[in-house]
């Protein structure tokens, strides 16, 4: 996958580079189904996707992103998956429809980790569907009205077939129902059968009841290593060197899902853009503090009283100091963190116009 730029703040600047790295995804997607995103590719397109989310015009960037990302599925499907299901029947048809919804699952894996800000703050606000459950409403609506007969016409009649005896292929069968149950989870719709027969009509009646899959199977978990060694590197090109499941590596969601990408890789190294070494070591130390305080083999133990101190020294700093520390724990979206560095800002700039916030903090730009 190409990389994204460092900076890209405006759409215009960012999105081409958006679009080619998720030309070259797909392209991947379509020749090999065990694709790993090296973390590199996925932390360039993050930090892209980042930048043009906070920079000045942060929201009318997010709708557009949010309307590219929609179109990119729409393409897909329309470009890729129903040409490549056209002229296919019975069996054929199965098992290009279940090869191409396995593509479009990690499809939708990897870009909804790199599109994730949108999630976070924009989607929310806007009370709009979430990138991962848009991908595959997009994936009902414009396939299943195009195909649906001839899917329910392949599997009843090999469904038939097998009653009277002929042999047939009962896993293409099995694993064609248990996509619809999968659409019916992602969907929220509770009855299988009920979906199944609005899909392919009365004849589910006939059909085998497909086993109801839960979220977690139909997108597992990657577990990884809670030794796995991540490279932090700053903006001065400092390179601080933690473990995945200790600190910042276990706080952090942005290292979480880079580390998704690629689970089985070595010693990851994640540029941290924004941040300067004296920044990111103050977030990398608080981080182990609580860590430390919630080990279950620390015998000892820390107090609330102990992590209230904590949380005061953090933010007991000047306003340019406070500023860069709310970007850094933003930009790796440590949550506790940020509610802690957003509420001290609140509690400065309460009551003040914003141009007077502004001054105070030396804001230039969205934050």
């Amino acid at each position: 996958m190409d990389k994204c730029e460092k900076i890209s703040n405006s759409f215009e600047e960012g999105w081409p580079l958006l679009e080619k790295a998720v030309d070259s995804l797909i392209n991947q997607i379509e020749e090999a189904a065990n694709l790993r995103l090296p973390v590199p590719d996925y932390m360039s397109c993050y930090t892209t996707v980042y930048n043009m989310c906070t920079g000045q015009l942060g929201d009318q960037n997010c709708k557009l992103l949010y309307g590219r990302y929609k179109e990119v599925f729409e393409t897909y499907i329309n470009s890729t998956v129903l040409t490549s299901l056209q002229g296919k029947k019975d069996g054929l048809l199965l098992i290009e429809l279940l090869r191409k919804w396995s593509n479009y699952k990690l499809m939708t894996k990897w870009l909804s980790l790199s599109f994730c800000y949108l999630n976070r703050y924009y989607i929310p606000h806007k009370k709009l569907t979430s990138t991962e459950e848009t991908s595959f409403l997009m994936f009902y609506d414009l396939l299943h009205k195009k195909i649906n007969v001839q899917v329910a016409d392949a599997v009843t009649a090999m469904i038939d077939q097998g009653r009277s005896g002929e042999q047939i292929d009962r896993t293409l069968v099995n694993n064609t129902l248990a996509m619809y149950s999968e659409i019916g989870v992602i969907l929220r719709i509770n009855n299988a059968n009920d979906f199944l027969e609005s899909l392919i009509g009365e004849r589910v009646h006939r059909l085998p009841h497909p086993r109801i899959l839960c979220k977690k199977e139909i997108f597992p978990g990657i577990l990884t290593p809670s030794s796995k060694k991540i490279r932090l590197v700053s903006s001065d090109g400092d390179v601080f060197e933690v473990d995945y499941g200790v600190g910042v590596g276990l706080m952090s969601k942005t290292i979480e899902d880079a580390i998704k990408t690629n689970p089985a890789g070595g010693t990851e190294s994640i540029l941290v853009y924004p941040v300067s070494s004296k920044i990111l070591t103050k977030v990398i130390e608080i981080c182990k503090k609580y860590t430390g305080a919630s080990d279950s083999n620390n015998k000892e133990g820390m107090s609330g009283v102990d992590i209230k101190d904590w949380d005061a020294e953090f933010i007991d700093v000047d306003n340019n100091t406070l500023l860069h520390l709310h970007i850094c724990v933003k930009f790796l979206n440590i949550k506790s963190l940020l509610h802690l560095t957003n509420n001290a800002i609140a509690d400065k700039v309460k009551g003040k116009a914003p141009m007077v916030f502004r001054q105070m903090f030396n804001i230039k730009d969205n934050v």
